[in-house]
């Protein structure tokens, strides 16, 4: 969920320094872990930045890593104040707060929040189409039944009851009623 806030926070501003942009990340571990869904985000296209990386030949724009694992230890390693470092398999990491690093969204990412934006507008329409199903299939059920009572009343008005058989009217209940006062 707070992919889509980065992406909105980014699609405001159009560009952010690394410190502006990674501030807004959840730390719950501590550790690079908790930089992957940024990682991800840089390696899905959403999200670029203007810097490249090469490795054996090989040069990726924009990702910070060749993959999602050195992007996130990067991104850590971004966010280390001066001085910190950390290691991972044995190999030390230092602080490169200091390197200059500018996030920007991509038009895949621009296309992206167009496409959770219309999401939740399906799902608002769809829980107002269910709603408004419930409430008018309680009033045609409500119209119904107060339609049969108000034809059963004036069929039995209308219609003389068979010889021989006992029936209720209003003038023979309110009959009963005097007499029992």
């Amino acid at each position: 969920m707070f992919n889509k806030q980065l992406l909105e926070k980014l699609a405001e501003r159009g560009q952010m320094s690394a410190s502006e942009f990674l501030n807004g990340v959840p730390r719950t571990r501590g550790d690079y872990v908790d930089f992957y869904s940024v990682a991800t985000l840089l390696h899905a296209g959403y999200v670029s930045t203007n810097s490249s990386v090469e490795s054996n030949g090989e040069i990726r724009r924009g990702t910070l890593g060749l993959d999602t694992q050195t992007t996130a230890i990067f991104l850590q390693q971004l966010m280390l104040p001066i001085g910190e470092s950390f290691q991972i398999n044995g190999c030390p990491r230092e602080s490169a707060c200091n390197v200059p690093v500018t996030f920007f969204i991509t038009a895949d990412g621009y296309m992206k929040l167009e496409e959770l934006a219309e999401k939740k507008a399906n799902r608002r329409q769809r829980r107002f189409d269910y709603l408004m199903s419930f409430l008018l299939a309680i009033f045609a059920a409500l119209l119904s039944a107060s339609l049969f009572h108000y034809f059963a009343v004036q069929r039995a008005i209308i219609t003389p009851p068979p010889e021989g058989s006992m029936s209720i009217t209003n003038e023979s209940v309110s009959k009963q009623h005097i007499k029992a006062q």
